[in-house]
């Protein structure tokens, strides 16, 4: 799959990384600039009962993957969590 006249392209041959799209290159970082304020939610979105089960067998299936990491402590930077259904009923987050 090529988006934007191949500027993104859509890597799965051999299981580049099982089956995760990544673009071709070196690692990217992101530096912030100064001054910037971190910007974290004080509550957590409510995840509807039906969701429960499908949102947290995809949360273990990106942190077996490498996409996420779990933390146990408080941080600065966070961002509310999405859930939606696609239509084969896997949960995309």
């Amino acid at each position: 799959m090529c988006i934007a006249m191949g500027w993104v392209k859509l890597v799965t041959e051999n299981g580049a990384y099982g089956n995760i799209g990544l673009l071709p290159g070196e690692p990217v970082s992101i530096n912030l600039n100064d001054g910037v304020q971190p910007y974290c939610l004080n509550v957590a979105r409510i995840i509807p009962m039906p969701l429960i089960e499908k949102v947290n067998s995809e949360l273990q299936r990106m942190e077996k993957d490498d996409i996420i990491r779990n933390i146990e402590t408080a941080t600065d930077w966070c961002s509310p969590m999405v859930p939606v259904i696609k239509r084969n009923g896997h949960v995309r987050i």
